[in-house]
């Protein structure tokens, strides 16, 4: 794979990248485990389950923001699998990769976001920037969860997941 040195596409490789490989730790629990609740993440009943619908939610939530689209509904984690989670995140990603070109020609851009009644507006090269780095806080909470599960091969074996050790991992640098 040739080097990416754009920032947002590294940002958004990093990101499907690590949120995949939280993805892939959460293959290997049971169903009972992926919807264990924790008194951290997103809601009010934080888990793996929730934690990732809201990742993967808050991506396409943010590329209908920038792409100046109609929002589409925020997903329930309630049905959420882990192939489910993994094809959203797929096109969540797929996305946001085809509006970086016109990030990138017009960063200024205003979008617009209605949260609680009240309206911000934020560059379109802010919103993107915010979007492809709001998985790290997210997936880091993912992480306490699953050692909090105790499971052998799974909390005992977690990934280091910055935007270095993706490089590391995908990227020949010369």
């Amino acid at each position: 794979m040739p080097t990416i040195s754009d920032p947002f596409d590294m940002l958004l490789a990093h990101d499907r990248w690590a949120t995949d490989a939280v993805l892939s730790l959460c293959e290997r629990l049971t169903a009972e485990q992926f919807g264990t609740s924790f008194p951290i993440g997103p809601g009010e009943q934080g888990g793996l389950r929730a934690t990732l619908t809201h990742i993967v939610g808050a991506m396409r939530r943010w590329a209908d923001r920038i792409g100046d689209r109609p929002l589409r509904p925020f997903p329930t984690p309630d049905q959420a699998t882990v192939a489910s989670l993994r094809a959203d995140l797929d096109a969540a990603s797929d996305e946001l990769g085809a509006l970086i070109p016109g990030v990138r020609a017009d960063p200024d851009r205003i979008v617009a976001l209605t949260y609680e009644g009240r309206t911000y507006r934020f560059t379109a090269a802010c919103a993107m920037l915010h979007v492809l780095t709001h998985g790290h806080y997210h997936r880091a909470q993912c992480l306490n969860m699953l050692r909090r599960l105790a499971v052998p091969g799974v909390s005992d074996a977690l990934p280091d997941l910055d935007v270095i050790d993706w490089q590391h991992a995908t990227q020949t640098v010369r």
